[in-house]
């Protein structure tokens, strides 16, 4: 009910809130082309999952499809919004999927709660039109604070049957009823960011809860109103398009012995390039000459280099991130060397 109290103090809009549907986790290649519409009622609007917003020039752009983190990793997720009228989101609900091999903390706080886990967008990026704007509370009215997983989502039937997926990051933030300051004109927009720990192997399907909606009162549909993930308001069906992250143990790691918090791994073709902040990733380039290895990798607006020794150190790698600011990254790892020569 919370997004229909929100429309109903704005007198903008008033909808059914309590939607119930399937999560969408699919993936369709157009849609990251921006000439995604769904064919059942001509809508643009998107919601799409970014797997890795650490990298390009902010998060949603680009939106990754796909991402590979270590086990034992922490990182985010970006929740983001496409093709929508600008400076009009008022509200939304925001549902996503995780399984088992997943955690996402619940953090306490008070209100608004903007910054807990999810965690809006809510202003600190400086750069006009990529945040929500001031006065946005995400408390739910105190009563429906943001959940790394949400208690009341069943996990079994009324048979004691497992239902899958059950774990289920939530959020729902709305503006400031009297005086909303709506800044968010990017596209695509970011909306929040969900932290995940990775805490075993697989490949896992991140998707949209049935329930997520994002509020206008226009969001480029074509009678105004809000954006749904579920089928039950045909009319304002949009599309919502998930991630894939793949969990893995390297089979080559090289980390830092400085205290940095920095690591370059590798995984056949494929490799990580992590820091405190957040990840560079990507495939190929990746020589091996028995139990050395050499990495050349170039992404949109980073360079990797590194080599060493295999399935662990010694070893060296380095990454230049062009920013704005630019920065520089180092790895050395000295395992297996005396620290003192």
């Amino acid at each position: 009910m919370f997004l229909a109290l929100v429309a109903a103090a704005t007198v903008a809009i008033v909808v059914p809130i309590t939607v119930f549907g399937f999560p969408a986790g699919r993936s369709d290649p157009e849609s990251f082309a921006h000439v995604w519409t769904n064919p059942a009622n001509g809508n643009t609007t998107q919601l799409h999952i970014d797997a890795d917003p650490t990298n390009g020039t902010r998060p949603c752009d680009p939106i990754d499809l796909t991402r590979t983190v270590q086990v034992g990793d922490t990182y985010d997720v970006a929740l983001c919004l496409e093709s929508y009228a600008t400076n009009e989101v008022k509200a939304f609900k925001l549902r996503v999927y995780y399984d088992d091999i997943n955690e996402s903390p619940t953090l306490a706080g008070t209100p608004p709660m903007l910054n807990l886990n999810p965690d809006a967008n809510d202003g600190n990026d400086d750069v006009t039109g990529r945040t929500l704007g001031n006065n946005w509370d995400c408390s739910g009215f105190g009563f429906l604070p943001p959940r790394g997983d949400d208690p009341n989502t069943p996990c079994e039937d009324e048979w004691g049957r497992p239902i899958y997926p059950c774990l289920d990051a939530t959020i729902a933030c709305n503006a400031d009823v009297l005086t909303p300051d709506l800044d968010l004109t990017a596209n695509p927009g970011l909306l929040a960011t969900v932290q995940f720990t990775a805490t075993g192997e697989g490949t896992e399907a991140l998707t949209w809860g049935g329930d997520t909606q994002v509020g206008g009162p226009d969001v480029n549909l074509p009678d105004g109103g809000f954006a749904y993930c579920g089928a039950d308001v045909p009319e304002d069906q949009v599309g919502c398009f998930g991630a894939t992250i793949n969990k893995v143990v390297f089979d080559c790691v090289w980390e830092d012995s400085f205290g940095s918090g920095t690591y370059l791994g590798l995984l056949g073709n494929e490799w990580e390039f992590g820091y405190p902040e957040g990840t560079l990733s990507g495939t190929g380039r990746v020589m091996r000459f028995g139990d050395r290895a050499f990495v050349l990798g170039r992404g949109e607006g980073f360079y990797v280099a590194g080599f060493g020794t295999c399935p662990v150190g010694p070893g060296m790698a380095f990454g230049l991130v062009s920013g704005p600011p630019p920065f520089f990254l180092r790895v050395q790892d000295v395992t297996g060397a005396d620290l003192d020569d």
